[in-house]
């Protein structure tokens, strides 16, 4: 279902993105170095912030985990380079590529669409723009992030598990056609 409209609201499939999952020391300045030599980007140390640079994106999940997006490079390479660049440290570097689906979420109604579903309080004084949280949504676990289109809509991306992928989009549009 990719791009469905309703009403003020936009569903994207974004499918499956290259997605990597970066296990570190976040106090190990020089692992942390080498990640944003590879990258191009620091990782967030301040907890549920998202780090961007283009379209390459660095979500904190934890106090020492990360999940960074990568469309449009071939993570294969990029795993590579990673690896190499935290060779001889204690750290991971794992493909989840084919582990979670993406799908965005946009419009001036987005934010009502998955308070439908969602436990987080999605307010923009609580869940800001450049903010990334694990939830609940539609009874399926879920990474979601926010950030806010160059037009001033808000978009949120949706990182959820590819066996309930299409339950996701199912939820969506009914909640949607309300």
């Amino acid at each position: 279902m990719a791009d469905a409209h309703d009403r003020s609201v936009r569903l994207t499939d974004l499918g499956f993105l290259p997605q990597i999952g970066l296990r570190l020391d976040a106090g190990d300045a020089a692992s942390m170095a080498a990640v944003a030599g590879v990258l191009g980007l620091t990782l967030p140390s301040e907890p549920c912030r998202v780090a961007r640079e283009g379209q390459r994106r660095a979500l904190w999940l934890g106090p020492d985990e990360w999940l960074v997006v990568a469309p449009g490079d071939d993570a294969g390479r990029l795993i590579g380079a990673l690896e190499q660049a935290l060779a001889g440290r204690h750290a991971a570097v794992l493909d989840l590529s084919w582990t979670r689906t993406v799908l965005e979420i946009s419009g001036p109604d987005a934010q009502d669409t998955l308070e439908a579903g969602c436990l987080l309080d999605l307010h923009r004084s609580v869940f800001a723009a450049g903010t990334v949280a694990g939830t609940i949504l539609a009874k399926s676990q879920v990474y979601l992030e926010r950030e806010t289109a160059g037009d001033g809509a808000d978009v949120f991306r949706i990182y959820v598990r590819a066996s309930f992928a299409e339950h996701m989009r199912q939820w969506l549009a009914r909640v949607m056609a309300v």
